[in-house]
């Protein structure tokens, strides 16, 4: 279950990684949990919760044309949404503003409702990568 799998990244010390990772801090795993509360609300289970190398968490989920991520950085909690659709080698990242609508709009992208999401429901754009060809 996600929220276990969220709950373990508490017992993670620095260089978990073996290379000086810092352990995610309390500021990403609060957030964290908020995403995955909506995300649950929303049937969205992710397939990964994971510690980021930069004391982060990232939420991910896959499939077989398309994934996307939550991540969560640490110290700050700001949130960003990856969205990628893997047959055009493009990344759509924006900061996450209202977490609800994010996760609407990302269960739509998962769902193949659309290929790239309207940013302004959601946040700035970081970057967008898409194939124009």
């Amino acid at each position: 279950m996600a929220p276990d799998r969220l709950d373990s990244l508490l017992a993670l010390e620095d260089g978990w990684d073996n290379e000086g990772a810092p352990a995610p801090d309390i500021v990403a795993i609060t957030r964290a949990r908020e995403v995955l509360t909506v995300c649950e609300r929303h049937s969205l289970t992710p397939e990964d919760v994971v510690a980021d190398p930069e004391g982060g968490v990232i939420l991910s989920w896959y499939r077989p044309d398309r994934w996307a991520s939550f991540e969560v950085r640490s110290r700050t909690g700001s949130t960003v949404c990856l969205l990628d659709l893997r047959s055009k080698s493009n990344v759509t990242a924006f900061l996450v503003g209202d977490i609800d609508d994010s996760v609407l709009e990302m269960k739509k992208f998962l769902l193949g409702s659309v290929d790239v999401p309207t940013p302004t429901a959601h946040g700035d754009v970081l970057t967008d990568s898409t194939d124009k060809h």
